[in-house]
Parts: structure tokens; sequence; C-alpha cells
């Protein structure tokens, strides 16, 4: 995961062609498949890079070490009592969560929202 202050460091941004999807797009050999995709999003005015999009997941988790990166404080998080259990057995350790605003798109196509992010030290 890459991070990047939007604020203390102006980026250049690059024009890329528009990215759009037609039906056959949607369409997989597995119809109950939702295949995951990898974008980037700005968190609380950072740039975050290689986000994992997984349409399947019931979850939104954000990486202990990402938390610092964009400077969160541990103590902004609120708890959160349950376990997550991958499916073979292992346990991430959850901290808690954080509500965040996270904005998807550059401008004029802008979609900021808040989004509950559950933050795991694994």
């Amino acid at each position: 995961m890459s991070i990047d202050n939007t604020e203390r460091k102006p980026k250049r941004i690059t024009q890329h062609p528009a990215i759009s999807f037609i039906e056959e797009d949607f369409e997989s050999v597995d119809k109950n498949l939702d295949d995951p995709m990898v974008i980037s999003i700005v968190a609380t005015n950072f740039l975050v890079k290689k986000v994992l999009v997984d349409q399947g997941s019931l979850a939104n988790f954000l990486y202990l070490s990402t938390l610092k990166k964009i400077e969160i404080p541990e103590k902004k998080l609120r708890p959160f009592d349950e376990n997550l259990i991958g499916f073979s057995g292992e346990q991430a350790g959850v901290r808690g969560y954080v509500e965040l605003l996270t904005s998807f798109g550059t401008a004029p196509n802008v979609k900021t929202i808040h989004i509950r992010y559950l933050v795991i030290d694994c």
C-alpha cells in the first residue's frame, strides 16, 4: 500500500483516459463471481494507492500501519468486540474501527462519503 499526503505535497495530476464499462464487462464465466479491483482513493487528505475493492466483502479493512501513515491517532479508534476469522481459521487482531471521509474519482467527478473501516494489526 502506498500513501501520499495530498495537502502537504501537491501532486501533478496526469491526465488518463476515462474508464468506462459496457454490459459485457459485467459478465463472467461464473455468474456468482464478483472480481475484486484495485484503485486509489483519498482518505483524510491522503492519497492511498493500491486499495483492494472486493464487492463480495462485508467489511472495509484498514491496516494499523496505514492508519499511522495517514496520521490518525489510535485513540480515535472506537471499540469493536468481534474477532475476524479467515477461511483457514487464522485470526486477525482487530484494534477497533474508524469512520473516514473517503473520496473516489477526480474533479469534477468526485464522490466523497463516510466509510467505516475495521482497523486490523497483521
